[in-house]
């Protein structure tokens, strides 16, 4: 390859990699910024359900076995929650997982209901029963 071919082809294989290098920034920055979305969504969505059940932070990171400056910071959007203190924030206020990650805007927590619902059908096929025995 003559030099002149050399410096050509130099010069295109370091356009390629600083446009590599530019779209893995730009992808890079995207994630970031969808992280970080996703991370506000879930905090302001436990910070309402939170004060909706009328629980101080303080309440609220005993509840979920933690210390209060953690949780703090957990919904102030410093850091991530644990995908185990989520599980337990939506036991406790009886909202869904889906709801507290932004998947729906419906806070129900569909799997307690129909427990509840069974427990209730239960109850009433044993009155009906004792309704029929007696």
């Amino acid at each position: 390859m003559s030099e002149d071919g050399q410096k050509k082809f130099i010069s295109k294989l370091t356009d390629a990699l600083e446009e590599g290098r530019k779209k893995g920034t730009e992808q890079g920055f995207d994630l970031a910024h969808a992280k970080l979305v996703r991370r506000r969504i879930i905090a302001e969505r436990v910070k309402e359900s939170r004060k909706r059940a009328k629980l101080t932070q303080e309440e609220m990171s005993s509840k979920i076995n933690t210390n209060t400056l953690s949780y703090r910071g957990y919904e102030n959007c410093k850091n991530d929650f644990p995908i185990e203190y989520l599980v337990r924030i939506a036991d406790t206020l009886n909202v869904s997982m889906d709801y507290l990650t932004g998947r729906t805007d419906d806070p129900t927590n569909r799997g307690e209901d129909s427990t509840n619902l069974a427990e209730r059908i239960e109850q009433l096929e044993k009155a009906v029963a004792g309704l029929k025995n007696g």
